[in-house]
């Protein structure tokens, strides 16, 4: 049997066929095997001649290129079927199907990701405020998403780094396209302290439509998205917007109102958006994280030529949940229980795969499941997955 990925490396990059109509062929098909080796998509919604002729080309030269490629500049690739795909990814609107990741594959669904995005020309007072906000929501354990952009996407990100912490960066490129250029130093660093995301497949260039379909990503894999300075035609509205569709969070910083180059980030606070002026604000939306998100005994130190040696801190990264099987809440658990809650605690998984794990039937790991469940302690996910409740 051919590597799956190589089956979702080859529907991704199809002509034509972008993530709606992927989730169109995806509830249709059983799997994406079904899905390459399917020689007939007709009366499928959205699949008109032009989908069906370009999937009926069954070529796997390019998407073998393109894992070659990805391996030779230390890259990884997680597919929407993969255990460590992020899973608030695989619940948005119109999900990224294939991930190129540089840097850590994360434990997602132990961190508190929050979007912080903003104009890419500010303000100084929309640059020290996005700083300000970054570096203490990351030494209360929050790990910020950006999209590496100019202006207060790259302050977001060096504001958390030298903090100590991991953040992300979600690219409208390839994984192997720093855009833009100058941004050199920051990718490194962040493949160094956290993960550098795209949906693009290696080669991939800048294109202006690819960054509002980055901004879905960064929206979708945040808890909630922070503006922090936006004029009314800002792309931060777009990400903004991306998140209350797929049910997080937006918080807004106030402006000037007087001043056009804050009407975008005023307008959202009009329209409900929480206002926010220190980083307590936003984590007092998440009682639970104040909780569980622990210091580590890590130290980090940044020291580049973008970074003054004075700014470059050593602090502990704060970004992870730990929870371990000796925990008060799940001292009375049976033995069964406990076995698939020690199994969740490492990585969310498929039913199938615990039950092979445990080497028990399918049937008793379901029965155990759905106890687990009512005791609000698992939660399932789509395709029979599962993860832990916090």
């Amino acid at each position: 049997m051919k590597n799956k990925k190589l089956y979702w490396i080859w529907l991704t990059t199809k002509p034509y066929i972008n993530s709606t109509k992927i989730t169109w062929l995806w509830e249709h098909f059983e799997t994406i095997t079904d899905i390459y080796e399917a020689n007939d998509y007709s009366g499928i919604e959205g699949i008109g001649q032009k989908e069906i002729q370009s999937l009926l080309d069954k070529d796997l030269s390019e998407a073998e290129r393109i894992i070659k490629r990805t391996e030779q500049i230390g890259a990884k690739i997680l597919t929407y079927e993969d255990i460590n795909f992020p899973d608030m990814l695989r619940n948005i609107i119109d999900p990224p199907y294939v991930l190129y990741i540089k840097g850590e594959i994360m434990n997602w669904d132990r961190l508190l990701p929050i979007g912080v995005v903003g104009s890419r020309k500010p303000t100084d007072y929309g640059k020290l405020i996005t700083a300000r906000l970054s570096r203490d929501m990351t030494k209360m354990g929050i790990t910020v998403v950006s999209g590496m952009a100019r202006g207060l996407d790259k302050e977001a990100a060096w504001a958390a780094l030298r903090a100590g912490g991991k953040t992300i960066a979600v690219l409208g490129s390839g994984i192997d396209v720093i855009y833009p250029p100058e941004n050199e130093t920051l990718y490194n660093e962040i493949c160094e302290h956290g993960a550098v995301i795209t949906e693009y497949p290696p080669g991939s260039g800048a294109l202006p439509g690819h960054f509002p379909e980055r901004n879905r990503i960064i929206a979708g894999l945040s808890k909630g998205v922070l503006v922090t300075e936006a004029h009314l035609k800002s792309g931060s509205l777009i990400t903004a917007r991306y998140a209350l569709e797929n049910g997080r969070d937006v918080f807004s910083v106030p402006g000037n109102v007087l001043d056009e180059r804050y009407a975008g980030t005023n307008a959202l606070i009009q329209q409900g958006a929480k206002l926010v002026m220190y980083a307590s604000d936003v984590m007092e939306e998440y009682p639970y994280a104040a909780k569980l998100l622990k210091p580590q005994k890590i130290q980090v130190v940044i020291k580049t030529q973008d970074m003054p040696k004075s700014e470059a801190e050593i602090l502990p990264i704060q970004n992870e949940q730990k929870i371990t099987i000796e925990s008060k809440k799940y001292a009375l658990l049976k033995d069964d229980e406990r076995e698939i809650i020690k199994l969740l605690i490492d990585a969310n998984m498929h039913i199938d795969d615990i039950a092979r794990q445990l080497d028990k039937p399918v049937g008793a790991i379901n029965t155990t499941l759905t106890m687990l469940e009512v005791k609000s302690l698992v939660k399932k996910l789509p395709g029979n997955n599962y993860q832990l409740k916090l």
